[in-house]
């Protein structure tokens, strides 16, 4: 648990967190990206059109993803019945997860980054559907407390607040796969990290959810730097 405290406090570096590459230097990254105490074993970072994607080959699942979430965003100029879930190309071939691999699982394709906001670019949209952006969720979560947290990030966005947004996986050593022609670690639970400038200000939000969390009530499941370090 620690290395996710860890998030919270990078996410404050600012820009001393940034190094060389050009996707952290990307929009996606403006306020740094995750940075361990210990690097990370198996990373791959991709940028894609409104998000960067740090991909675990172990798992075939995102260690994270993190992105820049604003008015500007949430432009209605496409809808999510313009794209479909789709391998991510740029992974190497044995980790590019598919559609079928979810298949009769039990599990939702649920969203790191979500499709709602990606609306202001077709090609936003189409990556958003990458397998790279997608985690085993039990449909109990997806469609309830994880989908309310992102509505209400929108509603910051439209209010004028900058949002950067830290999202991923927790697997436990001892987890479930899921997969037809590929195996995909089934996470335990889900972190989301949210930076959010409002009014000048910036103040940081963590939350952990179970991945068959029933509970609704957003603020149940805020963690403190104290809790994240037990």
């Amino acid at each position: 648990m620690r290395r996710y405290l860890l998030i919270v406090l990078t996410f404050f570096v600012l820009t001393s967190c940034l190094v060389s590459s050009d996707a952290q230097q990307s929009i996606q990254a403006a306020y740094g990206i995750p940075q361990w105490s210990d690097a990370i074993p198996d990373e791959t970072l991709i940028e894609h059109t409104g998000y960067i994607v740090s991909f675990n080959s172990t798992t075939n699942l995102a260690n994270y993803v993190v992105w820049t979430l604003t008015a500007d965003r949430l432009v209605p100029a496409v809808t999510r019945n313009m794209a479909r879930f789709e391998a991510d190309n740029a992974l190497p071939y044995q980790h590019r997860v598919n559609y079928k691999d979810y298949s009769g699982s039990g599990y939702d394709r649920g969203h790191l980054c979500p499709a709602a906001d990606n609306t202001w670019r077709l090609q936003a949209m189409l990556d958003c559907f990458l397998m790279s952006n997608i985690c085993p969720q039990k449909h109990v979560l997806n469609d309830g407390v994880w989908n309310d947290l992102e509505q209400a990030c929108r509603r910051w966005a439209y209010q004028g607040d900058t949002l950067h947004i830290i999202a991923g996986p927790i697997v436990s050593a001892e987890h479930d796969y899921i997969g037809q022609e590929h195996c995909v670690a089934v996470p335990q639970k889900f972190f989301k990290v949210i930076l959010r400038r409002h009014n000048g200000t910036d103040m940081a939000l963590a939350f952990l959810f179970s991945n068959d969390n029933t509970n609704r009530r957003i603020p149940d499941h805020v963690i403190s730097i104290n809790e994240a370090q037990k």
